[in-house]
């Protein structure tokens, strides 16, 4: 099997409709295929626990680009942002312009994000 059909099979035919990945209307569709998928949604249950062991009890906690994911789930307390509107959202904003004051937030999390940005 040559490279292009076996990407092809990895296509995900929930968002095969979306005109643009980055479009607003991604986030609900992903968001349904992250939770729906048990393997996927235990790939990020594991994740966002690492993120949690490893920050510890920094205050606040920032999670960019929480458009699909449901880091909130497993920490109440995080503050969850996107660029885009999306359910649950605490704020939206780009992650290219922080809003908050210097040494505001104790940490700053974020999964399947960095391919977003223009401008890393």
């Amino acid at each position: 099997m040559g490279l292009k059909p076996f990407l092809d099979r990895l296509r995900l035919p929930e968002a095969a409709a979306l005109a643009d990945l980055d479009d607003e209307a991604a986030a609900p569709v992903f968001r349904r295929i992250i939770r729906g998928k048990p393997f996927l949604r235990a790939l990020y249950q594991r994740f966002y626990r690492r993120l949690l062991d490893e920050t510890g009890n920094r205050r606040p906690l920032v999670e960019l680009g929480s458009g699909s994911g449901f880091l909130a789930e497993l920490q109440p307390a995080v503050v969850t942002s996107d660029i885009l509107p999306a359910p649950g959202l605490d704020l939206r904003f780009s992650a290219l312009r922080l809003p908050f004051r210097d040494a505001s937030v104790g940490a700053f999390v974020l999964f399947n994000v960095f391919h977003h940005l223009e401008d890393a």
